[in-house]
């Protein structure tokens, strides 16, 4: 059965393969076909300067934005029951021990909208690495919206609530990433200031880690200041 399954998994790739060939050229269709074993993994990492002027954003519906209370973990954990289950009570513990911190939307008092933002370093899963950040920058990730409360500028609010926060308590930059073929996700932030400044990707074949780094070449403004590791 193990020798029916891999010879499924070859097979399949190689119908990939030939397909993005056939639409996307050589180079395309590699790309293609690693990203979508995972062997390749790649994000678009952004930044905000938090020292220039943040634009309020207000939601179209009335929301209240506020940073999770240690008390509130019980509503947090039946909000990524519903939206976000892959995130556990044990790891949303873990992340605000680690000095981690979770902003919240609430509508009528229910949680429709949360966050992260780590500090000093963030483990990022998808690449398997860590990010070492500067004293004065944050990492924000992990941003989940109810799907009943899309399109109303929730996620939106939220951001620039916790942008003007970050710059209130001594924060001078904040930095994100976003799968480059999210594309929805990468216009819905050019509106709050971010600019994408680098492309960051990983080969990974078993215990094989290649690491790459390059500038991103449209933006002028920002830079790769922060390590990875």
């Amino acid at each position: 059965m193990p020798q029916v399954k891999i010879i499924t998994r070859i097979t399949d790739l190689k119908a990939r393969a030939a397909k993005s060939l056939r639409q996307n050229g050589i180079k395309g269709a590699i790309v293609r076909v690693l990203l979508s074993s995972l062997i390749y993994r790649r994000v678009l990492l952004s930044d905000r300067d938090l020292t220039q002027p943040i634009p309020e954003v207000s939601a179209k519906l009335p929301i209240d934005i506020a940073l999770l209370k240690p008390d509130e973990i019980g509503e947090l954990v039946a909000f990524c029951e519903r939206n976000f289950p892959t995130l556990t009570p044990t790891e949303i513990r873990n992340r605000l021990d680690s000095g981690q911190v979770c902003f919240v939307a609430r509508y009528n008092g229910r949680i429709v909208h949360a966050s992260w933002a780590a500090f000093q370093v963030f483990h990022m899963p998808f690449l398997r690495m860590r990010y070492l950040l500067k004293p004065d920058e944050a990492y924000l990730y992990d941003m989940h919206t109810d799907p009943e409360f899309r399109n109303q500028h929730v996620a939106r609010a939220r951001v620039a609530w916790t942008l003007a926060y970050l710059r209130d308590v001594g924060y001078k930059r904040a930095i994100s990433d976003v799968f480059v073929e999210n594309k929805a996700s990468q216009a819905s932030a050019d509106p709050l200031g971010f600019r994408t400044f680098g492309l960051l990707a990983r080969i990974i074949i078993g215990p094989i880690r290649i690491t790459s780094y390059k500038p991103y070449p449209v933006n002028p403004i920002g830079s790769a200041s922060s390590s990875v590791a």
